[in-house]
């Protein structure tokens, strides 16, 4: 058993410094860039185990996870999708002399979210028509709004040498 904390609150936004022009039917100067993320930390608690068969030099192992969501619903995006998830894995192991080779595989469900436009907070980056002017009157146009979906699975092989 396991309960791990990661302080992910430390990553309030991206700041992207540019230099340069940006030319379309005019030069203009490339503003910074600034969007939000608003992490939030996260407590993990993993519990697993690894039985040894007697009979056979052969290890079977599983485990499970829950993680805490780093991302808040509002900041949802596509680049790092850090929803509550679930993961559940199992593997086994052979025992060959000072070799262990092990084939172990896993899969992370992770939480639905849905976001409306009116909730979104990761807004589009109009460096030539900002907002509220070229934005109909909004103070920003988000650019979140949406279900999304995912999980995962993860195969793994692997050899450890004993010496």
């Amino acid at each position: 058993l396991n309960v791990v904390y990661e302080a992910w609150s430390m990553l309030d936004r991206y700041k992207v410094e540019l230099d340069g022009i940006i030319k379309l039917f005019a030069a203009h100067e490339a503003p910074d860039v600034i969007i939000d993320k608003r992490w939030q930390d996260t407590i993990s608690v993993r519990l697993g185990g690894t039985y040894n068969l007697a009979d056979a030099p052969l290890s079977l192992s599983a485990g499970a996870f829950y993680e805490s969501a780093a991302v808040p619903t509002a900041y949802t995006h596509l680049d790092f999708p850090s929803f509550a998830r679930l993961g559940l894995g199992a593997g086994v192991t052979g025992h060959t002399g000072p070799v262990d080779w092990t084939l172990a595989y896993a899969h992370v469900f992770q939480e639905t979210r849905k976001v409306d436009e009116a909730y979104g907070k990761v807004f589009q980056q109009r460096p030539i028509s900002e907002c509220p002017d070229g934005c109909d009157g909004y103070d920003a146009i988000p650019a979140n709004a949406g279900t999304f979906e995912s999980s995962y699975n993860m195969l793994s092989l692997s050899a450890a040498l004993k010496f």
